[in-house]
């Protein structure tokens, strides 16, 4: 090949890896839409307590965006509904692992741990929630119950009385 006609590929092949590179971006735009578009059938089928219908679209969600948290979040609380604990605490550990700072998802994951009597990882969890948003109301009244589990009245009152 003379040198000619390898400097006439060059504008060829840029133009098939914009091509390419537009398609991707395209594919990843649709990924994103048809999963916010589960999500919202999962909220839908959550609120007229089809859980099952809920927790198969929260599913489809993430497996066309992994890194869904919200879905993750929603995915957790339906399956503490169903009392598929271990699940819940699964989906909630994911969301808290690729976003550390998300209150609601150490809330929902205390809330599971008290359901299974873990008093102490419940309140750990309500803590962590509180630390990261220090006027979260239903955080505090947690605890509340938490410390009322554990027949520490006087800290259940203290924790009542923040969460106003």
């Amino acid at each position: 090949m003379t040198e000619r006609n390898i400097t006439s590929l060059v504008p060829y092949r840029s133009d098939i890896l914009v091509r390419v590179q537009d398609a991707i971006d395209i594919t990843g735009r649709l990924l994103t839409e048809r999963a916010e578009e589960y999500f919202q059938m999962g909220k839908m089928k959550y609120d007229q307590k089809d859980y099952y219908g809920a927790l198969d679209s929260y599913s489809r969600a993430i497996e066309l965006n992994p890194a869904y948290t919200d879905a993750f979040l929603c995915r957790g609380i339906t399956r503490n509904d169903l009392n598929d604990f271990g699940g819940a605490i699964s989906d909630f550990d994911k969301v808290i692992s690729l976003n550390p700072v998300y209150a609601d998802a150490y809330l929902n994951r205390g809330i599971t741990k008290h359901d299974i009597r873990d008093y102490s990882g419940a309140d750990n969890d309500y803590g962590r929630a509180i630390e990261l948003n220090p006027d979260y109301a239903v955080a505090f009244y947690n605890r509340g119950l938490v410390k009322r589990a554990l027949e520490n009245y006087r800290e259940a009152i203290e924790e009542y009385n923040k969460a106003h």
